[in-house]
């Protein structure tokens, strides 16, 4: 359509959505603790193995994977609460 960025429509609104579901993100995340962040964020953006999360956070591999999970569950809620869900 004439006037349209390629690959992206004028949809204005979902840029928006997209802006209030990060900071919903962001909200969530601030109510972890700092090593359930650090756990998230490894996983989430750094693609590591929760053994090579252990080793950068210092603990075990089975708490590592316990603080993956507790922050997923924290952030699905939180989103879940936003929602309306």
């Amino acid at each position: 359509m004439e006037g349209e960025l390629p690959g992206r429509g004028n949809d204005v609104g979902s840029g928006l959505e997209i802006a209030q579901e990060a900071e919903r993100i962001r909200a969530a995340m601030a109510d972890l603790s700092e090593l359930s962040r650090m756990v998230f964020h490894l996983r989430a953006t750094e693609d590591l193995s929760f053994r090579d999360i252990a080793a950068v956070a210092g603990t075990t591999e089975q708490s590592a994977r316990w603080h993956m999970h507790h922050a997923r569950t924290t952030i699905l809620k939180h989103l879940g609460d936003a929602t309306g869900d």
